[in-house]
């Protein structure tokens, strides 16, 4: 990401640049640019670090005051050995921004979470090159995505400092006009195949070349037509590719074992020459439903999930390096956890490389808004957000509602479950090879598994809670009254299907360890290191004991700003041994 890494690692192109830095920086308090036409002309005052928000640390300007409007600039050179199409890229800009290049607009965009791309051929010079980006961000909105961002001037609570304008990646790459836009894997290890829906940039005809290798042998290399469509569907298929027993051959995809198959896509027109490389991977994994259980490649598999926010002390939202977006998931495994909810946040898509490769579970949350809108902005964004991230065998969950937030009315009114229950059928339209949660928390309304959040646990000494927390988790209809935040389980009209149940949220248990100079707090607390992991313990067992919960995620990683509630410090220092969790979590089969 910061030392040339492709941003993109599922979809990789040779020919690539990345252009973070040092950019020229601008608040445009009075909101005047456009009319004055900063993107031809403009002396900046501030230099920031993209891509960090300026509210970081990291970004050179840590300012968390309001500024909605802001400016950005930066030239480029185009490599002369690039001869075909130009395309910029964007990782995540928030929220809504103008693109110019050498003073044309180029592009307009809305969303702080999905990434977009721009073909910038017909506007860049030989030599250098101005790009200027005009954002806007509003900060005290409550009907847009936000996630835990705070729209009030100071964080208090659940909610955190703002992030706005450019955060992830900016980067340009070379893409031939007949090239591969997209594709969509699909493995089905039922029947031993994968599936390939290929998407180009223009409707000709040409062939693809398609390798598929295995431990470094090529195992499948074949050449198929495709017409004029943009849209070309191919199945690969046999059993010299894929064992009919891939689970016991090892060669499914899962935590315990993250085996990878590379693929490479190559585009010919039809006179035989390359217009277009693209390398991958995937995994051969299946997740499903079955009476009541979670199924991972057709076997019983229990959630040891833990909730993963994703951010960091001097950078909020964006990870400073690589290194730390892979620790995150080491160190999760290390306390016994195989999959992270990420929570509140559209992580970027090298994390998900990462849990690929590592064999780390996650899923895909809508940041939230905290209002209701009937806008389709929304909707636009989380599309964009499933199509992204469809190919990552890691992924096996989404979750388009949090608790409610942005739909405040869902338990009654019938058009906010109708809002919902769009989201969810829209999804499984586009991918019905994952596992949809409606709303997670409570007032769901449809979905493949029932989500319950609970932090009525009980503090030190309160055996009272303790004991009505123990008995609410003890059956399914002690766990279907046992009303998680004071709201039912099932929104008005909607009941409990013989769906598999998970309790997605508990624990937020505080823990300050001495030399930790912060003060926050937690669902309950504790004061030693022993106590703490006595207390983590008793949770657990509860859940052990229920026959009825198939998985879990705790409340959290690590802490976050005022939430001392982590396993891990900000910093992801161990507030304790990891193998003292991992004896616990390795209960649970």
């Amino acid at each position: 990401m910061f030392k040339g890494e492709y941003p993109r690692p599922n979809f990789q192109r040779e020919k690539f640049m990345i252009l973070n830095g040092s950019w020229d920086f601008d608040f445009d308090d009075l909101n005047v640019g456009l009319k004055e036409k900063w993107y031809k002309t403009h002396e900046y005052e501030k230099k920031i670090n993209v891509p960090f928000a300026f509210q970081t640390k990291l970004s050179g300007i840590n300012d968390q005051g309001f500024h909605d409007y802001m400016w950005y600039h930066t030239t480029f050179v185009v490599p002369k050995t690039w001869k075909k199409e130009i395309f910029l890229n964007f990782q995540a800009v928030d929220y809504e921004c103008i693109v110019f290049i050498n003073g044309n607009e180029v592009f307009t965009h809305k969303g702080g979470n999905t990434k977009f791309s721009i073909n910038i051929t017909n506007y860049i010079k030989k030599n250098e090159n101005d790009l200027v980006v005009y954002v806007y961000d509003p900060s005290t909105d409550e009907t847009i995505s936000r996630g835990k961002q705070a729209w009030e001037l100071e964080p208090s609570s659940i909610w955190y400092d703002r992030t706005s304008g450019i955060y992830q990646t900016v980067w340009i790459e070379e893409i031939d006009r007949l090239g591969i836009k997209n594709i969509k894997i699909t493995p089905d290890i039922d029947n031993g195949e994968i599936i390939l829906d290929v998407e180009a940039y223009e409707n000709s005809s040409k062939v693809i070349n398609v390798l598929v290798i295995d431990n470094g042998n090529i195992i499948q290399n074949n050449t198929y037509s495709i017409d004029s469509k943009l849209h070309t569907l191919i199945k690969i298929w046999g059993e010299k590719i894929f064992e009919r027993n891939l689970h016991d051959s090892g060669k499914t995809w899962s935590p315990e074992n993250p085996y990878l198959y590379d693929i490479v896509f190559e585009l010919k027109d039809m006179k035989g020459k390359s217009c277009d490389k693209v390398k991958s991977y995937f995994g051969m994994r299946k997740i499903s439903c079955e009476n009541g259980k979670i199924l991972l490649n057709n076997r019983p598999y229990f959630l040891k999930m833990v909730l993963n926010q994703g951010y960091f002390r001097n950078s909020l939202l964006t990870a400073p390096n690589d290194e730390l977006l892979v620790n995150d998931i080491k160190i999760s495994k290390e306390f016994g956890f195989n999959g992270c909810r990420i929570h509140q946040k559209v992580e970027e898509e090298r994390f998900l490389y990462y849990a690929d490769k590592l064999g780390f579970l996650t899923t895909l949350e809508l940041p939230s808004a905290q209002i209701y809108s009937s806008s389709l902005a929304l909707i636009d964004e989380w599309v964009d957000m499933v199509k992204r991230d469809y190919n990552h065998p890691s992924l096996i969950m989404y979750v388009p509602f949090n608790e409610s937030w942005g739909i405040g009315d869902v338990a009654n009114l019938v058009q906010e479950q109708m809002y919902v229950n769009t989201f969810v059928t829209l999804t499984k339209s586009i991918d019905n090879s994952k596992l949809v949660v409606s709303n997670d928390g409570w007032e769901q309304t449809i979905g493949d598994v029932c989500a319950i959040h609970n932090y009525s646990h009980g503090s030190i000494g309160d055996l009272k809670k303790q004991n009505e927390f123990k008995k609410s988790l003890s059956s399914v209809e002690k766990i279907l009254s046992s009303y998680p935040g004071k709201r039912d389980v099932y929104a008005r009209n909607y009941s409990y299907n013989s769906q598999p149940i998970i309790l997605s949220e508990f624990g937020g248990i505080s823990f300050k360890k001495k030399d930790q100079n912060v003060n926050g707090w937690g669902y309950t607390s504790t004061k030693t290191e022993e106590e703490f992991l006595k207390e983590l313990n008793r949770l657990f067992d509860v859940i052990l004991d229920s026959n009825d919960i198939v998985g879990f995620c705790y409340t959290q990683l690590t802490d976050v700003m005022q939430e001392i509630n982590g396993l891990c410090d900000y910093d992801r220092n161990f507030k304790i041994k990891p193998e003292d969790l991992k004896r616990i979590l390795d209960k649970f089969k």
